[in-house]
């Protein structure tokens, strides 16, 4: 008998770099080629953490230009940054704490989708 998971539970994994990251702690988003730094209209795979991605579960992102109140709907940047999720954009984290403007939040990766 056999007893398991046929799931990879791990909330990070590796991928090959198709063009520059910015810095640890902004999203990327998978091409054909692999990852690179998400951008505003992008719908990211995970969070960059400087030598792998956060795909699933809670943990760390770049603020962009603006502070994040929890509970607030979070999207990509140009920058591959935290922002404000607003109309049209794709919500990939919620944030679990307040931050300012270019701190590091911890979010929990929800992917909800367009606002």
């Amino acid at each position: 008998m056999f007893i398991g998971n046929s799931t990879n539970l791990s909330p990070t994994r590796f991928f090959d770099v198709a063009g520059g990251l910015s810095h640890a702690f902004t999203a990327v988003e998978l091409t054909a080629n692999g990852i690179q730094t998400a951008g505003a209209s992008s719908i990211p795979v995970g969070i960059f953490n400087g030598s792998d991605v956060n795909i699933i579960g809670a943990t760390y992102w770049q603020v962009g230009g603006q502070s994040i109140v929890a509970g607030d709907l979070l999207a990509s940047d140009e920058n591959g940054f935290a922002v404000k999720a607003t109309s049209g954009k794709f919500a990939f984290g919620q944030a679990l704490e307040n931050a300012s403007a270019s701190s590091v939040v911890e979010i929990q990766i929800v992917r909800a989708g367009k606002v």
